[in-house]
Order: C-alpha cells, then sequence, then structure tokens
C-alpha cells in the first residue's frame, strides 16, 4: 500500500475513531485504546505510520451495551460487523465497526477481495484467579476460536496477506476437505467463542482476558487499565489504560525500538479504494 493510500486510509479510521469515541461519551461507555493504536498514541502521537486499522478495547459489560445500542440503527457513515448484526462479514468473534465510504484489499481464496476498512473492537473479560483455571479458559476459548477458523476457511479460504505457516495451511486444505462450514457455520462458531469468553465476569477478577490471535500472553492484571488515562492521537485525545506502560512491555517487550524495516508493512490490506 502505497504512501497516499495509508494517508487517506488514516484520514477515514480517525474519523470513525472520533465518530466511536463521540458515542462512548453520549452513552456513558468504557473503551481503551489497545495493540498496536495504543502503542501509535505512545510513539508516534498517532498512528503507527504503517499501520491499516483501529484496535480497541471495552469492558464486556460496555462491549454487550454498545451492540445491543447500535446493531439495528442505520448509520450514514459505518455499520457493524458481528454475529449479533444481519451484517456479518468479518466472520470475527469479535466486534468491527465498518467503514461506509473507504474499503481495502485483502485476497481471500485465491480470490480479489475488497473488505471495509475497519475499526476492531475487543471484548475485555475476567479470568479465575487460580492460575489452572485461567490457562484453561484461555486455551478453550483458543480452541473455539479453531473450530471458527476451521469453518470460514472451509467457505472462504485463507487470506493471502500475512505469510501463513504450513500448519495454517494445513487447517485451510483439511476443513475445505471435511466442508467444516455446512456442519459449523461461522456464525454459529462466532457465537462459541463469544459466550465462552464471558464465562468470567470482569468485575472482581484479579485477571482479565483479551482474545488474542498471536497466541502470545494476552492475560493481564485488570488493576493495569484502571483508572483510566488520556493521551493525544492525532488532533484529539482518547481513554487509554492508565498503566498502559506495564502492559505493553509485558506484551511487546520494548515497544519503543522500531520493527525491522520489512517488517513495517500493513497487516490487512494492499491497496484501498474509495466505496462511495
Amino acid at each position: 500500500m502505497n504512501k497516499q493510500h495509508l494517508k487517506e486510509l488514516h484520514d477515514e479510521l480517525y474519523r470513525l475513531m472520533c465518530s466511536f469515541k463521540k458515542v462512548c461519551e453520549e452513552n456513558h461507555l468504557t473503551y481503551y485504546l489497545f495493540w498496536g493504536t495504543l502503542i501509535g498514541a505512545v510513539r508516534h502521537g498517532g498512528f503507527i505510520p504503517w499501520d491499516d486499522d483501529v484496535d480497541i478495547v471495552m469492558p464486556r459489560d460496555d462491549y454487550d451495551r454498545f451492540i445491543e445500542l447500535f446493531k439495528d440503527k442505520e448509520q450514514d457513515d459505518w455499520t457493524l460487523d458481528n454475529y449479533k448484526c444481519k451484517n456479518f462479514k468479518s466472520m470475527s468473534p469479535l466486534l468491527r465497526i465498518n467503514s461506509s465510504r473507504i474499503a481495502i484489499r485483502r485476497d481471500r481464496g485465491g480470490k480479489e477481495e475488497y473488505i471495509s476498512a475497519f475499526i476492531g473492537i475487543f471484548p475485555l473479560d475476567g479470568l479465575p484467579n487460580n492460575a489452572g483455571k485461567r490457562n484453561m479458559q484461555i486455551k478453550a476459548t483458543m480452541f473455539k476460536y479453531g473450530i471458527l477458523r476451521a469453518s470460514r476457511s472451509s467457505i472462504y479460504g485463507l487470506g493471502t496477506i500475512n505469510d501463513r505457516s504450513k500448519s495454517e495451511s494445513l487447517l485451510g486444505y483439511l476443513s475445505r476437505l471435511l466442508r467444516i462450514g455446512k456442519i459449523i457455520t461461522p456464525r454459529y462458531a462466532a457465537e462459541l467463542v463469544d459466550v465462552g469468553m464471558k464465562k468470567y465476569h470482569l468485575q472482581g477478577s484479579e485477571y482479565c482476558h483479551i482474545i488474542d490471535y498471536n497466541n502470545k500472553k494476552a492475560y493481564f492484571r485488570t488493576e493495569v487499565f484502571l483508572p483510566k488515562a488520556k493521551m493525544k492521537f492525532c488532533d484529539d485525545f482518547f481513554d487509554i489504560p492508565r498503566n498502559y506502560d506495564i502492559l505493553l512491555r509485558e506484551y511487546y517487550g520494548d515497544y519503543m525500538q522500531l520493527p525491522p524495516e520489512e517488517k513495517r508493512v500493513p497487516q490487512h490490506g494492499i491497496q484501498i479504494k474509495r466505496i462511495m
């Protein structure tokens, strides 16, 4: 994706971020910038220059309430994408806020495909204080996510943007061979993941969990999120975890160090096009 495309994409994502923030403030909903978006705020004062999406975390109660408030409402410039919504193009267990103006090219199954530019919203769920039960809960979540991946790859194939391991390619092949998606639909599999994730309530939990596609340690002490703080992102201030440095160092290590140049590429798209 060239610099001009990234600039247009960032402008659109920032517009979505501001709309999302306004809605959260009006409805007293809690959110935090997270993953690469949080690093962008801390290290760059805005987007990581090569990033092509936005990551946000919401405590489970706020996350579910946001979906209930807006899943059936028509918006002029964005739509919700989730298994609970009529629109479910992402085939993800998470919530996406999709742009109605910009699409990014992300080929799948060997075919050229465009998906809406999006904000990805992750629910923040509680975990047991007992280490054994905590690990079991995380493994159960990732097992169910594996079922979802098998289901959608049997229908749509694997995306071709990121390098795939041999095991991932084998999963895609076996899924198509066994036609997993005919037995367990992606919508039902996404619901399995989501319902399983909220087994433990966040309030009163010493630890919390965020689903992690990279299979790293994606659980943290709940206290690192509280109370929330604000940090400037581009031209506005957004909410972040107050102890963001602890959180980011636990997960990424020295997050202030730029990755090797060959890793400074968009994750999701090769190019963009305007929808409207």
